[in-house]
């Protein structure tokens, strides 16, 4: 099993649990952090380490999903994962948490495993011009 953290941001992370729970079903160990304006990062870091400790208590490892690089979320899961091997996703986005939720119990190694997500996320990523698109279903 594999806890994912989403770390956004306003409520990007759990409008990404909820639309990967529209398509896939409930996830379970799937904790969405939200920072709010006016929230201060050690707060958002408070909360992380919180749900962290639970899920390692029970020797469940974390992956983190955040939504930019170097933003106060992303800042925050470092700060409070510091002493840990938690790895970090920046770019957080639904196919990345589909991929994870839904092959974490098939995953015999985890390192290639979140290795695999990465590289499937990268991929995702792709720009068709409507007009090109038409015309080659045609």
């Amino acid at each position: 099993m594999l806890a994912i953290f989403i770390c956004s941001h306003s409520d990007f992370s759990t409008g990404l649990k909820k639309s990967a729970e529209m398509i896939a079903g409930p996830l379970d160990f799937v904790e969405a952090f939200s920072l709010w304006e006016g929230e201060s990062l050690e707060s958002l870091a408070a909360q992380i380490r919180e749900k962290y400790d639970f899920y390692h208590s029970q020797q469940i490892p974390v992956v983190c999903l955040c939504d930019l690089e170097n933003a106060t979320p992303y800042n925050a899961c470092i700060w409070a994962l510091s002493d840990t091997h938690c790895r970090i996703f920046a770019g957080a986005n639904l196919p990345l948490v589909l991929e994870l939720a839904l092959g974490r119990d098939m995953a015999e190694n985890l390192d290639e495993f979140l290795d695999q997500c990465l590289r499937s996320a990268q991929g995702a990523l792709n720009a068709i011009g409507v007009q090109d698109f038409l015309t080659a279903n045609d």
